[in-house]
């Protein structure tokens, strides 16, 4: 009686050739590429989303800390943007942690409890050990960026032109304007005007 021993037959062989390995990964490699800028938009989106609640948050403690008091928690004489170093004491007032005697926060409310506490660097406000608050983080890790009508005539004129080609214009009603470069900040340094915005998809404000 003949048995068939499948080790004995030629065509029997473990693995596959190194033509099916090829084959295989060139297909992993087009599906990668097909999938890579989907995925990366999706992130970049969800982070920009991210800045943008952040961003809103800050603008109506601004408008509500003056519907309460009648004055801007900081005090600037004029619509420059606002230093790293002001937009730290901007944050506190608003949270109501300022705790001299000159704090503009009178009561003491927190206007900005809605944004999240940041850990292990990522998107929010951290604290100092006095519990004051030391930074805001955006969702790309870089700066978040103000400007307050600190003239107190309801026009604050943009920092850069929303589309390219075209000047920044007056942006009335608002009584403060922030934004996030997100990316931008982080690779290509602060934008003069449009033209300079190589990381676009990554921008976000809060009066666009």
């Amino acid at each position: 009686m003949i048995t068939y021993n499948p080790s004995k037959n030629p065509r029997s062989r473990n693995g596959f050739s190194l033509l099916e390995v090829l084959v295989v990964m060139t297909i992993i490699a087009v599906l990668a590429a097909a999938i890579y800028p989907v995925a990366g938009k999706l992130i970049r989106d969800s982070k920009r989303e991210k800045n943008l609640e952040i961003a809103t948050i800050i603008e109506r403690g601004v408008e509500d800390f003056y519907s309460d008091y009648g004055y801007l928690p900081i005090e600037t004489g004029n619509d420059n943007q606002l230093s790293k170093a002001e937009v730290i004491d901007l944050l506190n007032e608003l949270a109501g942690l300022n705790d001299s005697d000159s704090s503009r926060n009178v009561d003491g409310k927190n206007f900005i409890e809605a944004i999240p506490t940041a850990s292990s660097g990522r998107t929010g406000v951290e604290y100092a050990a006095n519990e004051s608050i030391s930074d805001l983080i955006s969702s790309f890790g870089t700066d978040f960026h103000i400007i307050l009508d600190g003239d107190y005539d309801n026009t604050i004129q943009e920092p850069f032109a929303g589309d390219t080609g075209k000047s920044a214009r007056k942006v009335k009603g608002k009584r403060s304007l922030i934004w996030s470069y997100g990316e931008q900040d982080k690779n290509a340094g602060i934008p003069n005007n449009a033209e300079d915005l190589e990381e676009p998809e990554s921008l976000s404000t809060s009066w666009q």
